[in-house]
């Protein structure tokens, strides 16, 4: 977007945005403040991580380590922003960053660098992506669509994360499909060797990491990590020429590196093996994956994953109260992981002990809200507190997947309660001596004992039987019906719980 265009821009739209980037000195258009970037950071942040597979605590001195890296970075940033760093577990090639500094990579992503300045590498890339506020300026163009700017990136530096920006309500559904623009990516490398060096770390380490990429992956690769940063022999060229800009050396730590992540490398086969159950258990093949979270337990016996997919493993099989003790050595393991605590109120709910199920759904639910667990909660307050039932239920529905019919269906039996006309049509008709109701059910749920009185008031009429959802049903009705009234209304009706 050149000057002109941003200029031009500003009158358009009367902002006070227009300002200049604090990192490449550049005129752009920010319809989001430097506090407003803060607070989305803040609120996704933990979501995210959720969403991403929790995060990483079997070795929490690896944690430390990729959090020192990180912060020993940041203090070069131009804004000074709460940076926070944090390993994810999820075996992909990932990283990602949030507006305000919230910064995460996979575990997996670890295993493909060699030294810890190609870990820097990584960090200070992303630290750009937040510094020079890509993320923000990337849903300020989005935000203005509607002037016809093409949507050039993404609101969050992070493939797959629809779901989560979904459930959290809080981020434009074309902005989490879009990924960063070249000159985003490029900037991000550009910038990102410069804080290397400002940190002492050898800049070449953006070059080798990068060359890696594209020789294992070629350009276009679908790895998840490329589908937001794409590796290209442009991209190696640039950090080339920005890297001979500075004498040679800097800090490597290879050997930093390697002892740093050497638990992570000793129990590799152990996360092959999980993700093998793992699609196992997609299959249905509830044996193979139960042997493949007892051969990664046997290696690493910390992961609460592990144990986790023993418990669903153990429970396909009907194996209830083994799958129990594994489910609650996953959650001693990481208690603040919410698929944990939705694994543990499942196998509750089929050994029939709802109210221990009801305490482990809010517990995910406070992690990260869920349909699974919004629809089970929900549906336990239709007759205590239709309000908050309605409020969940609604979630639930949202979030969708298989659970949001039912979630529809939950919603449809509170409003029956509410407002039954504005799902249940009647038509009263006659002919000659036979007169009929014609009923037409909108809900998803069956309804009975439906009343109906006249318009403009009179005595009620009960029609028998039960109608289906989407039945157009005939009842006929005693003689003399319409004398008392031509136009009739339900006044109430009784929806049939699926449950």
């Amino acid at each position: 977007m050149n000057s002109l265009l941003m200029s031009a821009l500003c009158a358009v739209v009367m902002l006070s945005g227009c300002a200049t980037n604090e990192v490449t000195g550049k005129s752009e258009l920010r319809l989001m403040s430097p506090a407003e970037e803060q607070r989305l950071g803040e609120q996704q942040y933990s979501p995210m991580r959720q969403q991403a597979g929790g995060d990483y605590v079997a070795d929490p001195g690896l944690q430390a380590y990729v959090s020192r890296v990180g912060q020993s970075l940041a203090v070069f940033a131009e804004r000074e922003l709460a940076y926070e760093f944090v390993v994810v577990n999820d075996s992909s090639w990932n990283a990602w960053a949030l507006p305000g500094g919230k910064i995460a990579l996979n575990r997996g992503l670890l295993l493909a660098m060699e030294d810890e300045a190609e870990l820097a590498a990584v960090l200070a890339h992303e630290i750009v992506h937040a510094d020079a506020g890509h993320s923000a300026n990337q849903m300020s163009k989005a935000q203005l669509g509607g002037l016809g700017i093409e949507i050039l990136g993404a609101l969050i530096d992070a493939p797959g994360t629809r779901q989560a920006a979904q459930q959290l309500g809080q981020i434009s559904f074309a902005a989490v499909q879009a990924k960063f623009g070249r000159d985003d990516e490029l900037e991000a490398d550009h910038f990102g060797m410069r804080y290397m060096v400002s940190a002492g770390y050898d800049p070449q380490g953006a070059v080798r990491l990068q060359e890696r990429f594209l020789q294992k992956f070629g350009a276009g690769s679908s790895n998840n990590l490329f589908a937001s940063h794409p590796p290209s022999a442009e991209r190696v060229e640039r950090n080339r020429a920005t890297a001979a800009q500075w004498a040679e050396g800097g800090r490597v730590g290879r050997d930093e590196y390697q002892a740093a992540t050497k638990r992570l490398r000793i129990t590799q086969a152990a996360y092959e093996h999980y993700d093998q159950g793992r699609e196992a258990l997609t299959n249905e093949a509830a044996n193979e994956a139960l042997i493949q979270a007892n051969r990664a337990i046997k290696i690493e016996g910390r992961e609460a994953l592990f144990y986790e997919l023993k418990a669903q493993a153990l429970l396909a099989l009907d194996r209830k109260a083994e799958a129990l003790k594994e489910a609650n050595l996953a959650v001693k393991l990481n208690p603040d992981f919410h698929r944990h605590y939705l694994v543990r109120a499942r196998i509750h709910r089929a050994m029939g002990r709802a109210d221990r199920a009801e305490d482990d759904y809010r517990q995910a639910q406070q992690r990260l809200p869920t349909a699974e667990a919004s629809e089970f909660l929900g549906e336990a307050l239709i007759d205590s507190d239709p309000v908050k039932a309605r409020a969940l239920l609604t979630q639930a529905r949202d979030l969708g997947g298989d659970l949001g019919d039912k979630a529809q269906a939950e919603l449809d039996l509170i409003t029956l309660m509410e407002t039954p006309a504005s799902l249940v049509q009647v038509r009263v008709t006659g002919a000659g001596d036979v007169q009929l109701v014609t009923l037409i059910n909108h809900a998803k749920v069956p309804v009975r004992h439906v009343r109906l009185a006249p318009a403009d008031g009179g005595p009620l009429l009960r029609v028998r039987g039960t109608f289906d959802p989407g039945e157009h049903a005939l009842t006929e009705l005693p003689q003399g019906t319409l004398a008392l009234a031509k136009h009739w209304q339900v006044v109430s009706a009784d929806g049939v719980s699926l449950r």
